[in-house]
């Protein structure tokens, strides 16, 4: 076994995810961010992806689902997430933050 074999996975979750989440605190994808949140991968997000969600929460047709509190915990979580900045309408690809290294 390499110096990785306990590394953990690097997952990108659809928005969705997180919207069902915060609907549903007992479902299937809460469960999902629940494992996120105790260790057992690694979350990559982007901040397309987090203005997206903020930007829904404030959305008449959402705000009654969700609770603004439970909102912005979620958000404060994924800044803690490795943050990835993409190539988006010719922009330029940057690098990505890491939190956690593995060499081989």
């Amino acid at each position: 076994m390499g110096a990785c074999a306990d590394a953990l996975m690097l997952v990108l979750l659809d928005s969705n995810i997180y919207f069902s989440a915060l609907i549903s605190p007992l479902g299937s994808p809460a469960r999902i961010v629940h494992a996120w949140r105790n260790g057992r991968f690694h979350l990559l997000t982007c901040q397309q992806q987090i203005d997206e969600i903020r930007a829904a929460s404030r959305n008449l047709k959402f705000r009654a689902l969700f609770q603004p509190h439970h909102v912005g915990d979620m958000l404060n979580h994924l800044y803690s997430a490795t943050v990835c900045r993409i190539r988006c309408r010719g922009s330029t690809r940057l690098p990505i933050r890491r939190t956690a290294t593995c060499s081989t």
